[in-house]
C-alpha cells in the first residue's frame, strides 16, 4: 500500500538514546519501583499514532533493537511522541519520543520502528479471469497486514457484486482497487438513445458509446446519423442524455 505512507529513510537501525535521568540504584528498586517494558511502550505509541493519522485497523508496533525497561518511582507516567515521519507511517521508521513522570520528563529515545497494520480484505478463493463479474462465491474475507502491501484495499464494506476484475487475482490474492471496476451501465461500443430535453421539447437519435460508463458518467457518445461525437451523461443502460 502506497505509504500510508511512504518509507522514511533510516540513518541508523541503533536506538539512540538522547537523555535520559539518572539511574535507578538497585537499592531504590523494589516495592517503590514501577518497570515500564518495551511491550507498554509500542501500545502507547501505536494508540496516539492512530490517533494522530486517524488510523482504521489493527496497529502494532515493535522496536528494530532490542529496548531496555525504564524503571519509575511510580505508575503515574505518560509517553509523547516528538518527531514524526512527515509522510506517514511506513513499515519501518524513526521516531522520536519522551516519557513523563507524574508531568517531570524522564527523558528522550530516539528508536527504528517498524510497523504492521491489520485489515479486514477481500481474498480470492481461486484464480478470477480478468474482465469477470465478481460472485459472492469468488473471495472470502481474511485479516491481512497491509502496510508493506503498498496496495489501495477494497474495503469489507465494498459490494463486490457491483464490480468485474480489470485483470487476473489469483488464488489468495488480495483484491486492490487496481484490480477491480464497477460493473458499467453503458459499455464502449454499445448502441444507445441520445436525448436532449429542454422544457416541454425533447429529441432523440440513436449513438453509439464510445467509452465505458456508469450512471451519472459523463462520457463520449457517437451520434451515428451525423458521424458527430458528443459528451453525454450516462441515465441507464441504454440512454446517454446531452445537456444544451
Amino acid at each position: 500500500m502506497d505509504a500510508l505512507l511512504r518509507p522514511l529513510e533510516m540513518k541508523s537501525e541503533e536506538a539512540v538514546k538522547i537523555t535520559e535521568r539518572k539511574e535507578i540504584t538497585e537499592e531504590k528498586k523494589g516495592a517503590n519501583t514501577y518497570t515500564i517494558t518495551a511491550k507498554e511502550i509500542c501500545e502507547e505509541l501505536a494508540r496516539l499514532f492512530k490517533l494522530k493519522y486517524e488510523i482504521d485497523g489493527q496497529l502494532t508496533l515493535s522496536f528494530l533493537r532490542p529496548f531496555s525497561d525504564i524503571d519509575l518511582k511510580s505508575m503515574d507516567w505518560s509517553l509523547e511522541i516528538k518527531d514524526v515521519p512527515t509522510n506517514g507511517l511506513a513499515s519501518s521508521n524513526m521516531i522520536s519520543f519522551l516519557i513523563k513522570e507524574k508531568g517531570v520528563e524522564v527523558g528522550q529515545w530516539r528508536v527504528g520502528i517498524r510497523c504492521e497494520l491489520w485489515k479486514e480484505a477481500f481474498v480470492a478463493r481461486y484464480a478470477i479471469a480478468r474482465g469477470k463479474p465478481i460472485k459472492e462465491s469468488d473471495f472470502k474475507g481474511r485479516l491481512v497486514e497491509v502496510m508493506s502491501l503498498r496496495k489501495n484495499i477494497v474495503p469489507p464494506s465494498t459490494d463486490l457484486k457491483l464490480f468485474e476484475t480489470t485483470q487476473s487475482i489469483p488464488a489468495d490474492g488480495i483484491f486492490s482497487w487496481d484490480e477491480i471496476t464497477k460493473i458499467p451501465d453503458v459499455r464502449n461500443g454499445e448502441v444507445v438513445e441520445i436525448v436532449a430535453e429542454e422544457g416541454l421539447m425533447r429529441l432523440a437519435t440513436k449513438g453509439m458509446a464510445l467509452e465505458n460508463g456508469c450512471k451519472g458518467d459523463f462520457i463520449p457518445v457517437r451520434n451515428i446519423q451525423s458521424g458527430k461525437n458528443i459528451q453525454g451523461q450516462v441515465v441507464d443502460e441504454k440512454t446517454i442524455k446531452i445537456h444544451f
